[in-house]
Parts: structure tokens; sequence; C-alpha cells
């Protein structure tokens, strides 16, 4: 997870994939467009989404 960005689940509103199993996160209210979470921490992104 990127530690630059703090939300809730309801605040995420897109996740796309990325290349090398990494993925974007597009935020509610946030114009960054370059959220990236790693390769390495991707699953436990998954797994904190699916509680």
């Amino acid at each position: 997870m990127n530690r630059q960005y703090l939300t809730n689940i309801k605040g995420i509103k897109k996740i796309s994939l990325f290349f090398n199993s990494k993925l974007i996160v597009k935020l509610k209210g946030c114009n960054d467009d370059n959220i990236v979470i790693s390769k390495e921490k991707t699953v436990q992104f998954k797994k904190w989404l699916d509680r």
C-alpha cells in the first residue's frame, strides 16, 4: 500500500491493472492519477478490499 495516502474503502473510485502485477488506484476527490500499489503489496491490498 502506498503510505502517502490514507483512505476508506468507500473513497476508492477505480482500481486498474498496471504492468508487472501493479495496480493503479483512483480516489474520489483526489486529482492524483499516479497512486500505484506495488507488486509486493498488491496481495495485501486485495485482502484489505475483501474484508
